[in-house]
């Protein structure tokens, strides 16, 4: 269940003061970000032990669920693309493009 900014100001502010009670954050400005997860459906509402590969047609969908999984979610997209006969191959360089400019992260502006 989702918990509202405040509960999970709240949440964060209790935790992080019973893992390091030494660390004074008297002055510290709080704020949230709500991320939903983007994980497939699993039974039993468990997290998923592998990265989420899915293919349709030419289309191949997929993330990693979790950090950790990065190094299977790419050896499943190469497996895939090399099942397909699909190989890297020499280009010619692509032209110059602007550099685009750089969005300051996002908790820069919640504050």
């Amino acid at each position: 269940m989702a918990r509202d900014q405040a509960s999970q100001i709240n949440a964060a502010q209790k935790e992080l003061s019973d893992l390091l009670p030494w660390v004074d954050l008297s002055a510290a400005h709080w704020a949230t970000l709500r991320v939903d997860r983007a994980e497939p459906a699993q039974s039993g509402l468990v997290r998923p032990d592998n990265a989420f590969l899915h293919e349709q047609n030419t289309l191949l969908v997929g993330w990693p669920t979790k950090l950790a999984l990065a190094p299977d979610f790419a050896d499943r997209v190469l497996a895939a693309l090399t099942r397909d006969g699909i190989q890297p191959a020499p280009h010619a360089p692509l032209p110059a493009l602007p550099r685009p400019a750089v969005t300051p992260p996002f908790w820069e502006e919640l504050f």
